[in-house]
C-alpha cells in the first residue's frame, strides 16, 4: 500500500477538502484516466476516503456502432509541481521512578517534488455525451443493471509529467514510552526510510460523476445525488444500514458516530474472554507486520464477496488462531465475525506505522480505554462548533500517556498544542475516525470481565 500512501498524500495537497480521490494502485493506474468507469467500491465505510473499483471498460467500448463517431475530446490542463516537505514531530519530556528525566520525539517526514499535469473532459462533453446510445445488450451492461451497481465515469486526473520519487524516513524516539519500550526490548530508535517511484505518466488521482442511464441514453449527473442511481427506470432497493458497504450520509453526533461503529462492531462483545484474547493476540500481530494485515484484508473481502466459496487460511503461524475462529465447526466463515474484523482492519490501513507501534505500546500498558474516551471527548468538541476546534481536560494522564496519544492524535493530520492542564487543537473529525473505530474494538477486547 504504499503506493497509495504516496497518492493519498498527493491528492491531500491538491485539495484538502478531499475532492481529488487517490489511485490505489499502480498496478492499474491507467484505468483512471478520462471516460473510463468505475463502480464506487462497496467495502468502504463512512470515514473512508471515498474508493473506486475500475471495470476495465470505457464509455466508448459499450455504447452502440457508430458511437465513436462522437467528438469526445479530452484536454490538457496546466503542469504544475506538487511539493511538500513535512516534518511531524511531537516532542517531550517524561521521567519515572526507573528512569532519569529524558526527552522523547516521534518525527515523520515526507518529501516529495513531482511535476503533474491535470487532463479532464472538454466541458462541451455533455452535450456530446447526449448523442452517445448505450449497447444494452452489452454483457457488462447487462451484469451492471442486475446487480444494480451504479457506474461512474472519470472526468479529470492528474498525471506526472515524469519521473518523481517520493521519500518517507520515519524515527521514534525509545524514551517516549520508557519503560514500555525496555519491556518490549525495543532500544534507542526504530527508523524507517522508505522511496517510492513514481512513474511518468502515471494516473495519480482522479475526480468521477455518476453516470445516468434511461432506455439506451446517456447523461452525466453533474450534481450527484446518492439517492438517484444510474438505472433511471429501475426502482430503488433500499438497503438495510446494518449491511456491510452502507455508506451512511451524515455522521452529525456523536450518537450516531457510537451507533454505526457499535452495531458494526456487535460480534466482538459477544466473544468469550478467552476468544478475546485470541483476536488481540492476532491484532497485536498485524500491527506489528503490515504485510500480514494487506494479506488477511484481502483473504476477507474475497471471502466476504463470495460466502462459502473462500476459505481463509493463516499467513503466519500468530494469525493460525485468530483464523480459525473467523470459521464455524464446518469450515464455513461467521459473516457478521468477518465483517467486524474487516471493519477493523481498514480502519487500522488507514493509520501511519508509527501509529500502529504506539497502539502496540498502548495496548501492552493497558491504556486503551483513557485514550478511547479523551478521543470520543475531542470528536464531540469538534462536531459541536464549525471551527472543528477542541479543548479536553487531560489532568487524569501521566505525562507518557500524553506524549503516546498526542503523538497519535497528531500523526492523524491534528493540530495539537499541550497546556497546564489541558490539550486543545483544531482537526476534522474524518481524521480521528479510524483511530477511535481502533481503539474502540481493542478497548472490547481488553476489557475485562466483571468479577
Amino acid at each position: 500500500m504504499a503506493f497509495y500512501k504516496a497518492t493519498k498524500s498527493l491528492a491531500k495537497e491538491l485539495d484538502p477538502e478531499g475532492n481529488w480521490i487517490p489511485v490505489l494502485s499502480s498496478a492499474d493506474h491507467d484505468k483512471y484516466r478520462p471516460f473510463y468507469l468505475l463502480y464506487k467500491n462497496t467495502k468502504t465505510y463512512f470515514w473512508m476516503t471515498k474508493s473506486f473499483q475500475n471495470t476495465g471498460y470505457k464509455l466508448t467500448d459499450v455504447v452502440r456502432s457508430g458511437g465513436h463517431a462522437v467528438k469526445l475530446d479530452i484536454k490538457d490542463g496546466d503542469k504544475f509541481i506538487i511539493k511538500e516537505e513535512v516534518d511531524h514531530t511531537v516532542r517531550g519530556q517524561i521521567s519515572t521512578p526507573d528512569i532519569a528525566s529524558i526527552k522523547a520525539s516521534v518525527t515523520t517526514d515526507i518529501k516529495m517534488s513531482v511535476k503533474v499535469k491535470r487532463i479532464e473532459l472538454c466541458s462541451t462533453i455533455i452535450n456530446s455525451v447526449k448523442q452517445l446510445k448505450i449497447d444494452i445488450d452489452h454483457e457488462f451492461i447487462k451484469q451492471s443493471r442486475e446487480n444494480k451497481k451504479d457506474l461512474y465515469i472519470v472526468t479529470a486526473a492528474v498525471e506526472a509529467v515524469e519521473d518523481a520519487p517520493f521519500m518517507k524516513s520515519s524515527q521514534m524516539g525509545g524514551g517516549i514510552v520508557s519503560k514500555a519500550f525496555v519491556e518490549l526490548g525495543l532500544k534507542g530508535t526504530r527508523n524507517s526510510k522508505k522511496t517510492i517511484h513514481i512513474p511518468k505518466s502515471c494516473t495519480l488521482a482522479f475526480r468521477a460523476k455518476k453516470l445516468k442511464i434511461k432506455k439506451e441514453s446517456v447523461d452525466i449527473f453533474y450534481y450527484s445525488d446518492d439517492k438517484l442511481g444510474t438505472w433511471i427506470n429501475d426502482k430503488p432497493e433500499e438497503e438495510p444500514l446494518w449491511k456491510m458497504g452502507c455508506e451512511i450520509p451524515i455522521m452529525s453526533s456523536i450518537l450516531s458516530i457510537h451507533w454505526a461503529v457499535e452495531n458494526t462492531c456487535a460480534r466482538f462483545s459477544s466473544l468469550s474472554e478467552n476468544l478475546r484474547g485470541v483476536f488481540l493476540t492476532g491484532f497485536v500481530a498485524v500491527m506489528r507486520n503490515t504485510d500480514l494485515l494487506q494479506k488477511l484484508m484481502f483473504q476477507l473481502e474475497e471471502a466476504l464477496e463470495a460466502p462459502g466459496q473462500c476459505k481463509l487460511k493463516a499467513d503466519g503461524p500468530e494469525l493460525q488462531d485468530l483464523v480459525e475462529n473467523l470459521n464455524d465447526g464446518s469450515g464455513v466463515i461467521i459473516i457478521e465475525l468477518a465483517k467486524a474484523v474487516h471493519y477493523f482492519l481498514k480502519a487500522l490501513d488507514e493509520l501511519e506505522e508509527e501509529q500502529l507501534m504506539l497502539l502496540e505500546i498502548s495496548v501492552e500498558k493497558k491504556i486503551v480505554p483513557k485514550q478511547l474516551e479523551l478521543i470520543d471527548i475531542i470528536l464531540r468538541n469538534i462536531l459541536r462548533n464549525d471551527e472543528k476546534k477542541f479543548t479536553v481536560d487531560v489532568q487524569l494522564l501521566s505525562e507518557e500517556e500524553m506524549l503516546i496519544m498526542g503523538a497519535m492524535i497528531e500523526l492523524s493530520g491534528v493540530t495539537i498544542q499541550k497546556t497546564e492542564a489541558h490539550l486543545t487543537g483544531t482537526g476534522k473529525r474524518e481524521a480521528l475516525m479510524p483511530l477511535f473505530v481502533v481503539l474502540y474494538v481493542l478497548s472490547l477486547l481488553t476489557k475485562q470481565e466483571d468479577n
